[in-house]
């Protein structure tokens, strides 16, 4: 085959087999190119488990398979706590969403209606992050209803009820503690994935990610 006799040019470090036909077959003849440092096998027969067979021939193979169960096992553990974290913030969102709703509020904590700046009618109200808003008519409670961030700022001295701001600070600290667990597996996965790299030639199938380099 071709790759017989590309085995018998050992000075070879990049090989370009883009389209052709060599497949898992060819393990034995590549792995005779010593100083192979990247192989391209875009549109080959190759396939992921000789892909890895081949790296796996220039290394050893005790380490290489350490390093591998390694990064299987954070793989799987991101994929857990990102489901678990996930989960709690879901939930941490729908009582935020749930305490904006209600209110402990007797009467409007706003003088002036904050749509039109006019008196307010005391039948008209609407309730924003736990605080009960008073407006003029039904058509400024519509407007605020379908937009209330923007008319927010309009009144004077707002201020979240105690149970609202609460959860939004305890989401707001979950959110940092989920990605600070993400990131931590993360960088310990980006080490394994580059100590992986490092063992052997880089074997490249195209679209898909360098074996070894998976996450």
């Amino acid at each position: 085959s071709a790759t017989a006799h590309l085995s018998k040019i050992k000075g070879l470090e990049y090989l370009n087999l883009y389209g052709t036909g060599v497949s898992d077959a060819s393990v034995g003849n590549l792995a005779k190119l010593r100083k192979l440092s990247k192989v391209f096998l875009w549109q080959t027969k190759f396939t992921e488990k000789g892909a890895e067979s081949l790296k796996k021939s220039f290394v050893d193979a005790g380490k290489y398979n350490s390093l591998s169960s390694e990064q299987k096992k954070l793989k799987a553990s991101f994929d857990q706590i990102t489901k678990d974290e996930n989960a709690k913030l879901a939930k941490l969102e729908e009582k935020k969403k749930n305490l904006a709703k209600q209110t402990s509020d007797k009467k409007a904590i706003n003088a002036k209606c904050p749509v039109s700046n006019k008196d307010l009618d005391e039948t008209k109200v609407s309730t924003l992050e736990g605080r009960k808003i008073g407006f003029c008519c039904d058509k400024c409670k519509g407007k605020f209803d379908a937009n209330p961030q923007s008319f927010k700022a309009k009144i004077k001295d707002f201020k979240p009820s105690d149970a609202f701001a609460k959860a939004e600070s305890d989401l707001g600290k979950a959110k940092q503690e989920s990605t600070a667990k993400t990131d931590e597996i993360q960088t310990k996965a980006s080490k394994v994935a580059g100590e992986l790299k490092s063992l052997g030639p880089e074997v490249n199938l195209g679209w898909k990610q360098p074996v070894a380099e998976k996450k």
